[in-house]
């Protein structure tokens, strides 16, 4: 490692957060001597600004927030917005046509706010079978009568649509039906969902644009993660950390392979590529 790094971007389910949705803390220590050393912690996840919840109200970081996979860039301290990609609203439509005709719970975020169907709100846990997931969703999610009505009366682009499966053949088609629109950025960070942003958002490209912006090179970021919307920040980061439980597609793109998210990976990171050489 030639360069000090001064910017570690975290993911937040599966990486920071444990199997039951908490941080430890011995993590939180860790990022605590980080920060104090000043290097930048920024939490890079998928979950919208408004679905961060209280999971990460103790986590010692920095006012940079990456969400919803890249599509937007905050700095919760001044509240500017320093990147945003959104998808089109007559993109939205489109792709809500191909939803619609499959079974899944839908969701569409505006403004780092996450909205869901009455209905669906109401059947999820058919499709996500962890209590804390459906517990998360009924915490940070609006319900809406008619989604696709509320979406026609909206008019504005959207940060990112997410579709939920309990059936990974039908989850398959509909990837296949969205690919086929070439204006969007599939990813998935659960193998039963799709996450849906604009077309080229993702959370590498966003990650260099924030190093950038501060000054930074390549070979002084660090990014953690462990599933495949990280892909492209593990790979576009000085040094990529992929956690223990991630999937052996994830490790390869990686530099190196930490602990698991439930046994503090992400704090054995840090002390050995970060403090262990300050």
């Amino acid at each position: 490692m030639t360069k000090k790094i001064k910017l570690v971007a975290i993911d937040l389910d599966g990486t920071l957060l444990t199997s039951d949705k908490k941080v430890t803390e011995n993590t939180i220590k860790t990022l605590k001597k980080v920060v104090e050393q000043g290097v930048i912690v920024v939490i890079a996840t998928g979950r919208p600004l408004l679905g961060l919840d209280t999971v990460i109200k103790d986590v010692p970081k920095s006012p940079y927030i990456l969400t919803t996979n890249g599509a937007r860039i905050v700095n919760v301290e001044t509240e500017e917005v320093i990147l945003e990609k959104l998808i089109p609203h007559e993109v939205v439509l489109r792709l809500f046509d191909v939803l619609n005709k499959h079974d899944c719970v839908k969701e569409i975020f505006y403004q780092g706010q996450g909205y869901i169907s009455s209905e669906d709100l109401n059947r999820i846990h058919l499709y996500h079978k962890k209590p804390e997931m459906c517990d998360y969703v009924r915490r940070t999610r609006k319900p809406i009568p008619d989604l696709l009505e509320f979406m026609k009366e909206m008019k504005g682009s959207a940060d990112k649509a997410q579709a939920i499966f309990n059936n990974l053949n039908v989850r398959e088609q509909v990837w296949q039906e969205l690919d086929e629109l070439d204006e969007l950025n599939l990813a998935d960070s659960l193998h039963y969902n799709i996450e849906i942003n604009a077309k080229g958002v993702e959370k590498g490209s966003s990650l260099e644009f924030l190093a950038k912006s501060l000054g930074f090179l390549q070979e002084e970021v660090m990014a953690i993660g462990d599933g495949a919307n990280d892909v492209r920040m593990l790979e576009v980061a000085g040094v990529g950390v992929a956690m223990g439980n991630a999937k052996d597609e994830i490790k390869k793109v990686a530099d190196f392979v930490t602990a698991s998210n439930d046994e503090d990976g992400v704090a054995k990171a840090i002390y050995q590529y970060i403090l262990n050489v300050l």
